[in-house]
């Protein structure tokens, strides 16, 4: 079914939210269970950091990482763990809580993928198949619901490639400020992850502002790379020093 206009009809709407639901439907089983499953060194050890922040108190720029004797270690940024201990705050400390947020990283990272292959595509049943085989992918089911950060900064990386594609068909500002600050939060957060969606995000932006012609742009892009460079050195320097 090609995509002859912007409007997605109400029959493709409800068929996404169908798999999505079945998607969901698919990671809820074992949700109050034990973090015993494949990875539970990773598992235990995420949760161990929101843990640390429930009982001690949340700092954000000291970073206890429950291992090689409960020192300063920072591998990555904990924003998976930060938005962990907030959900903790609303329904207290449950290792379901980081299972969750999993879970719904799956349904935001399906929306993305879906309007990626929109794009691609052109056809919105090949999107609907894309989206079913995310879904049922053994792999995903069991990472999209497991206590870890991974899923949750691949579903940001893949709302920016979205955010990206939207850019290119219809430019803003504000836009492109979100898919800066995305980019940015891939690289403190899982470097690995954002590089492996960086080369298309860079090329759909340089067709955005190749389009537009405006200096301001290019002005805003170069600003931002400095901040990201200067908070990213003074972060680093903070964490080797304490």
């Amino acid at each position: 079914m090609p995509i002859s206009n912007r409007k997605i009809s109400s029959r493709i709407c409800i068929l996404l939210l169908l798999i999505i639901f079945f998607g969901t439907a698919l990671r809820l089983p074992n949700l109050f269970s034990p973090l015993t499953e494949l990875h539970d060194f990773r598992q235990t050890q995420t949760a161990a950091n929101v843990w640390l922040y429930y009982k001690y108190g949340f700092k954000l720029f000291e970073y206890h990482v429950p291992m090689f004797g409960g020192k300063y270690w920072m591998w990555d940024f904990p924003l998976y763990q930060i938005v962990a201990f907030a959900f903790t705050q609303i329904l207290g400390l449950h290792d379901f809580v980081g299972r969750l947020i999993s879970i719904l990283s799956y349904v935001v990272s399906s929306l993305a993928l879906f309007y990626v292959c929109l794009k691609v595509f052109r056809k919105a049943m090949y999107s609907l198949l894309s989206v079913f085989l995310y879904s049922i992918i053994p792999i995903n089911i069991y990472y999209y619901r497991a206590y870890i950060p991974d899923p949750f900064i691949l579903s940001i990386s893949l709302v920016g490639v979205a955010l990206s594609f939207s850019l290119s068909s219809s430019f803003s500002l504000k836009k492109l400020l979100l898919i800066l600050v995305i980019i940015w939060i891939g690289f403190i957060s899982k470097i690995t992850i954002i590089s492996a969606v960086l080369l298309p995000i860079i090329y759909l932006l340089y067709i955005s502002t190749l389009k537009q012609k405006r200096k301001s742009i290019i002005n805003l892009i170069i600003i931002f790379y400095l901040i990201f460079l200067f908070t990213s050195f003074f972060y680093g320097i903070h964490i080797l020093t304490i």
